[in-house]
């Protein structure tokens, strides 16, 4: 596709996989509790609510998720124009889609498989969840990687068609 550049999608997919890696590794590092309403819905019964302070901390930690995810998508995009001079909707919206399924293989492969199913930190864990057999499948974590790739297509329609009005 013309203006596309794979070099450029694999780049920018990686450094938003570490960003965004190092947003939620931090987050769960403060407080593995504001990953909660990631959990199965049977393992969050076994747990307690989130508290007030908890749910303002998680908002916190999804405004920079956002805000860094949008951000880099915008500029893998900027840079898209810039080298092909043209800023037409069809290669917006691939380069961005692709750059955000690196970023959730990158999620799957190394975050929740290696991580969270192989290493099992357990200062990344609520304490009384690691042992709970429905988070420590990889089944359960490829198809939020699944449901990934269809949010995926979705935000990359809106990025894309932002992208071709502003740039």
């Amino acid at each position: 596709m013309n203006g596309v550049s794979f070099d450029l999608i694999l780049v920018h997919g990686l450094v938003l996989s570490f960003g965004l890696s190092f947003i939620v590794l931090g987050g769960m590092t403060l407080n593995p509790r504001l990953m909660l309403t990631d959990y199965p819905p049977e393992v969050q019964a076994h747990l307690p609510p989130m508290t007030a302070p908890e749910k303002t901390q998680q908002r916190i930690m999804g405004v920079f998720f956002f805000v860094f995810a949008l951000g880099l998508l915008l500029y893998s995009n900027a840079q898209l124009v810039a080298r092909s001079g043209e800023r037409f909707f069809l290669p917006l919206f691939v380069n961005t889609y692709l750059v955000f399924v690196v970023a959730n293989l990158f999620d799957l492969m190394v975050l929740d498989y290696l991580i969270l199913i192989v290493l099992k930190p357990k200062f990344l864990f609520v304490p009384g969840a690691e042992a709970l057999e429905q988070y420590n499948t990889f089944t359960y974590h490829f198809k939020g990687f699944l449901k990934g790739m269809v949010y995926g297509i979705v935000v990359s329609l809106v990025v894309a068609l932002v992208s071709t009005i502003i740039l």
